[in-house]
């Protein structure tokens, strides 16, 4: 597996500060107000971040939990198999706000759809679904599926009904994972795919938190798919730029430095690339600009409007 690991050498330092029983963590997932799903990049990014409180914050006062799948964990220990110190420590940090942080096997969520769905047939065709819908020509699942006909024909041919095609599933792909792909973007938008289907009234009750805008993408084109079925509002995606952009319209920051320092934490440039419209623009468009620059217009008054 080039060197990936989905339990790191050194898990046993970050689990005193997570969820990890799968019937604990299903009920949380279930009663938070928001999920929020880390992307490698953006949990990289978020460790530079000096004053993460505020950041602690705004998850506290969104009601919401910190999830970290198997697959993202991979990617953080990629390489050598050991979380970095400043992994750890991040980690830690958000259990000391207060903030709940699983740690879940994708293949988990079939506990939390089983408390909701009583058919296995019911619970695997949702990740069918969700499979036909995510998977990229060129992917790390559709490569898995091609290779193994067997888990093809249990996943998008006659859909199995047993208990464990979850686990067959998730095991194999993230078995597969590749230096360089994009499992873990796949694999995010597999779950937020299938969490849709829960009877939820919270609107965008799961984010994905990226700076990858091919995960960006991918997410709007999976809600897109979704919508066919009438829960387009069930999840989205937040890179760290929109991010600085809410903590500062929620009154959680109100200094412009504390903008930009958000924006440059962990950044080898002081350039932004974002998507988004200014006061007269007629539809957003990608803009470039500095940190500096695009923490003055997030602090100005209706001054730009971020979408990623």
């Amino acid at each position: 597996m080039g060197g990936y690991l989905d339990n790191p050498h050194n898990f046993d330092q970050i689990a005193p500060y997570i969820i990890l029983d799968q019937m604990n963590a299903a009920q949380e997932i279930l009663m938070a107000d928001k999920c929020f799903f880390y992307d490698a990049c953006s949990f990289r990014k978020h460790v530079h971040i000096q004053k993460t409180e505020n950041l602690f914050r705004f998850f506290n006062l969104q009601k919401g939990i910190v999830i970290i799948t198997r697959g993202i964990l991979m990617e953080l220990a990629s390489g050598s198999g050991y979380l970095n110190l400043e992994f750890i420590v991040y980690i830690k940090r958000m259990y000391m706000a207060g903030l709940k942080v699983l740690v879940i096997y994708e293949e988990d969520l079939f506990e939390v759809l089983s408390m909701c769905f009583s058919a296995n047939e019911k619970i695997n065709v949702l990740l069918s679904w969700a499979v036909k819908n995510v998977k990229r020509p060129t992917g790390t699942i559709e490569r898995t599926l091609k290779e193994d006909k067997i888990l093809l024909n249990e996943v998008i041919k006659n859909v199995a009904k047993d208990s464990r095609l979850y686990t067959r599933f998730f095991q194999k792909v993230r078995c597969n994972k590749e230096a360089g792909d994009d499992l873990g973007e796949e694999l995010l938008a597999v779950c937020v795919h299938i969490l849709a289907n829960l009877p939820e009234k919270q609107q965008f009750k799961y984010i994905v938190l990226t700076e990858d805008k091919g995960a960006v993408g991918l997410i709007g084109k999976v809600r897109k798919d979704v919508s066919l079925y009438g829960k387009p509002d069930a999840f989205s995606a937040m890179t760290t730029n929109k991010l600085a952009q809410r903590l500062y319209e929620e009154k959680i920051i109100d200094k412009k430095e504390q903008v930009e320092e958000i924006l440059s934490a962990g950044a080898a440039g002081m350039m932004v690339k974002i998507f988004a419209s200014e006061k007269y623009d007629l539809e957003p468009k990608e803009k470039t600009m500095t940190c500096s620059e695009l923490a003055e217009k997030i602090a100005a008054s209706d001054a730009i409007h971020i979408n990623f």
